[in-house]
């Protein structure tokens, strides 16, 4: 019956792979006790590392073009430490919860 339609092929289904999702690890929530206006954000500091006031007031790490910016800046600022803003208002983390300042107060 060669040549007679319609003719019927049955092919296996093609395979689908789904990678896993990527493995997200969270960083310590940090609030910085003090920050500075650099020209564009507020920006502070916890040890070594710097955090911006990201949306919804919550502080995230400076990604390496604001960490150069804001060096930037504070090497026209050495006394920067000395005009920061004591951090009242900008105590929330990103989970909703109130963090204690670092320098007992």
């Amino acid at each position: 019956m060669a040549g007679v339609w319609p003719f019927v092929v049955v092919a296996p289904q093609p395979v689908v792979y789904a990678a896993p999702p990527p493995v997200v690890y969270a960083a310590p929530v940090m609030v910085p006790d003090n920050y500075v206006w650099d020209g564009y954000e507020y920006v502070g500091l916890v040890g070594d590392q710097c955090y911006y006031l990201g949306p919804g007031n919550l502080w995230l790490f400076c990604d390496p073009f604001r960490l150069e910016r804001f060096h930037g800046w504070e090497g026209g600022h050495p006394d920067w430490r000395n005009h920061a803003v004591r951090n009242d208002h900008y105590r929330t983390d990103r989970n909703g919860h109130v963090q204690p300042r670092h320098d007992g107060r």
